[in-house]
């Protein structure tokens, strides 16, 4: 190799490892310029997945039947929202708490619980990449229950007030991971008793239009 040609190549190896300190130097000023174009307003959609917890009431309303007892299920949660300010925002939510069997002293009372809700959403940011959003508004369940050993089937309807509180880490402008915590409120109700709850914990992602 002649002193002109190894020359020209000390001179493309020092240009490609400047290059390369560049883009290691300039890497976190990118993603910060990628999270700064997140979009403040718009529509967007969430899928999450986690766990509900549901509690039944002792009272049923009918003499020797006592319910009292929770139980667990896999829970999963679809979301549509609209962020109308950076601040504020509205969301249509859909839950199914799952088939749970809960132990009670009348037998297993078999639960199918559904909820949608509408919820009014105030967002806050942590940081450049954590928002915390709060949720407040109404829902529409629908409950069904079985109790084999009783002999006993029930249904109900309910509007419960429901409430939550939720974290967004944004991945890229569009895209965000996301952990919910939802409290559904009263989910049903026995007619002359007490009134069923349930909560769902949930993490998911969430995708911006």
């Amino acid at each position: 190799m002649n002193a002109t040609a190894r020359a020209r190549g000390q001179t493309l190896l020092a240009i490609g490892i400047l290059g390369l300190g560049a883009c290691f130097v300039s890497a976190p000023c990118v993603a910060q310029d990628l999270l700064q174009q997140t979009p403040k307003t718009g529509f967007y959609l969430g899928l999450g997945v986690g766990q509900s917890w549901q509690d039944s009431p002792a009272n049923t309303g009918n003499p020797g039947i006592d319910l009292n007892g929770s139980g667990t299920a896999t829970a999963v949660k679809i979301t549509g929202g609209l962020q109308i300010t950076p601040m504020w925002g509205a969301e249509l939510s859909y839950f199914n708490l799952g088939k749970v069997g809960i132990t009670t002293p009348s037998g297993i009372a078999n639960y199918d619980t559904n909820v949608t809700t509408a919820a009014a959403t105030l967002s806050y940011p942590l940081t450049q990449s954590f928002t915390l959003v709060g949720r407040a508004g109404v829902g529409y369940s629908h409950l069904q229950l079985n109790v084999p050993s009783q002999n006993f089937a029930s249904s109900s309807v309910k509007y419960p007030v429901v409430g939550g509180l939720g974290v967004r880490y944004s991945l890229t402008p569009r895209l965000a991971l996301t952990v919910d915590y939802d409290y559904l409120g009263r989910t049903g109700r026995f007619s002359g008793g007490d009134s069923t709850t349930g909560q769902v914990l949930s993490a998911g992602l969430m995708l911006r239009y």
